[in-house]
């Protein structure tokens, strides 16, 4: 718990506090009442004293004294909500469509409602990517959920307040599962399945009636799949979607349920993925071969919305989507590799029809369009800038243009690439969690942005990858360790983030117990680097991706012209250091 004082007087300090919290909105039920308590501290006050209740809502207030003997007023009275607590609390089922297939499936599931509804909430996780909605109205403004994690040790779930989506006696759950990270086209390499081969959901919908009542409605076998209109969806390829079989009704067909950990699904602590701006282009222009160009004006991350018009049935329309032009000013994708990044969407033959991704994200700055039969409207596209939700922490600006425009690129690099976790690039067919350019830049992430939780997520991915003999894999989530042909299992100057970012944290939130939470993974990183060679203070076997890209690296190599041993034994040093002040 932490709270900020608020004072006119500028030489203000807190002497003493005062937490309570209650299971009602005017305190009558207390459940925690710190009384007066003399200290500084203002910041990660723990709460230990009482046990919490799975699905409650808790109420806080505290008030302080200060070095001028003034006591303060409560301060508003704020909330947090308990979720499900342990895989006890999950009465439902894993399930999936009986056959797997490329389209994206919706599970289905009716329900009736015959009392006055008081609260309803919705748990719910996926192994895929999942957009959920109740009576066609989506659920909730977090996109890409339940986001990427080792999803073989944990996958986390979210909770949404779905009350007022509940209407009527009737309601009808729906939730679209695409393949994401789970099991789509991952790397560079192109591996499918990764994590799994089939997509699977587990959710749970509760009831509270104003009579006090309650009711579950759980993912079970008494669900229903069926094919959406979203024939393929992947995260670096793009979206192929049908608009004419979103009234076809393909068919239910029924689910199975899987047999499947409950233990790895925990609660979802971090900021998800949102729709962070819309951006509006500056020019569309005609190419060759009925083809037009739209220039957003900016290099972003996300996806196009668009409306069409006067199409008929059957229409493709395509948007690709790169980020610089040739000097010619034709289309350039040479950076992308193998990413395609083509959105493609068949009509169904309405006035006017407007549409936007699902499962899928692209870098870019232009889109090409083809399949118009009319020209386009510049107002009729609008770019959707996604990436994790980050509180902005500084706002920056100098009498220079040109620095001014450096922090700008900085700060949208950081928008683009923290998306769910700390990527690489947004574009190409990489997009990956790369450790040592997380380490690289975490310090100038926090002066930015405030990313306290996006790291502490990361951070118990990398704890959970870890190898079982110390090294921290090139990439967290590890995207590469299952591979029997990959065995490169970490590098000097990208295993020591284990250690570097924890530290960083710390010094800039303050928070202990990140350290707290990390130690155990530092300390097997270090100990793994002195088992690694005959000389305890070198590392001066195995291969290294050393000073990667440096300016002086020679023709058709990598890694830099510094010695990669030279490279990997000062991260040793520096690292070591760091795990002797932390200790």
């Amino acid at each position: 718990m932490s709270w900020q004082l608020e004072s006119s007087n500028g030489s203000v300090k807190q002497l003493a506090y005062r937490l309570q919290v209650a299971k009602d909105r005017e305190f009558k039920t207390m459940v925690f009442d710190s009384q007066k308590v003399e200290t500084d501290q203002s910041l990660y006050i723990p709460i230990n004293s009482f046990s919490y209740s799975t699905e409650t809502r808790y109420f806080y207030r505290v008030k302080v004294w200060d070095n001028h003997e003034e006591e303060s007023f409560w301060s508003e009275v704020a909330f947090w909500e308990t979720g499900l607590q342990g895989q006890d609390n999950w009465s439902g089922n894993w399930i999936a469509a009986k056959k797997e297939r490329a389209q994206v499936m919706s599970f289905n599931k009716n329900f009736t409602i015959k009392k006055v509804v008081k609260k309803a909430r919705l748990y719910i996780t996926s192994l895929g990517l999942y957009e959920a909605s109740i009576n066609g109205e989506r659920i909730g403004d977090c996109y890409f959920t339940p986001g990427w994690t080792s999803y073989d040790k944990r996958v986390l779930y979210q909770t949404y307040d779905i009350t007022h989506l509940l209407k009527g006696e009737h309601n009808t759950i729906s939730v679209l599962v695409g393949n994401g990270w789970y099991k789509g086209s991952l790397t560079m390499h192109h591996v499918r399945n990764y994590y799994g081969r089939r997509r699977v959901i587990i959710a749970q919908v509760h009831i509270t009636y104003e009579d006090g009542t309650k009711e579950k409605i759980v993912t079970d076998e008494t669900w229903e799949v069926t094919p959406s209109p979203i024939l393929y969806s992947e995260i670096y390829e793009g979206e192929v979607y049908d608009a004419r079989l979103e009234e076809s009704g393909q068919g239910l067909e029924d689910v199975e349920v899987i047999e499947h950990s409950k233990q790895i699904i925990v609660a979802q602590e971090n900021e998800a993925i949102h729709k962070m701006k819309i951006i509006k282009p500056i020019s569309i222009s005609k190419l060759p071969n009925h083809e037009w160009l739209i220039d957003m004006g900016q290099n972003m991350v996300g996806w196009v919305q668009f409306t069409v018009r006067h199409v008929y049935i059957g229409q493709k329309i395509e948007l690709h989507h790169a980020e610089i032009l040739n000097k010619d000013g034709s289309f350039y994708t040479g950076n992308l590799r193998k990413a395609k990044q083509k959105i493609v969407y068949i009509a169904k033959g309405e006035e006017e029809e407007t549409f936007e991704p699902h499962f899928t994200y692209q870098g870019f700055r232009y889109v090409k369009i083809s399949g118009l039969t009319q020209s386009p409207q510049i107002a009729d596209f609008e770019g959707i800038v996604l990436h994790t939700d980050m509180e902005k922490a500084t706002e920056f600006e100098t009498s220079n243009p040109l620095i001014n425009q450096l922090h700008h690129n900085v700060e949208w690099s950081q928008r683009g690439n923290f998306f769910d976790v700390p990527t690489d690039c947004p574009q190409r067919d990489d997009r990956l969690g790369w450790t040592g350019d997380a380490l690289m830049f975490i310090g100038t992430a926090t002066q930015i942005m405030n990313v306290q939780l996006f790291f502490k997520k990361w951070l118990q991915d990398l704890s959970l990858d870890q190898n079982v003999n110390g090294a921290v894999p090139l990439v967290i989530p590890d995207a590469f360790g299952k591979r029997a042909d990959f065995d490169l299992h970490t590098s000097g100057g990208w295993g020591d983030a284990a250690i570097i970012c924890p530290w960083v944290h710390y010094l800039h939130y303050g928070d202990v117990s990140i350290l707290k939470e990390q130690y155990d993974s530092m300390k097997k990183y270090i100990d793994y680097i002195r088992s690694q060679g005959e000389n305890e203070y070198l590392w001066d076997t195995g291969y290294h991706l050393g000073d990667w890209l440096a300016l002086d690296t020679k023709p058709d190599v990598y890694e830099g012209g510094t010695d990669k041993h030279f490279i990997a034994t000062a991260y040793y040093a520096y690292s070591t250091s760091l795990l002797r002040r932390i200790a």
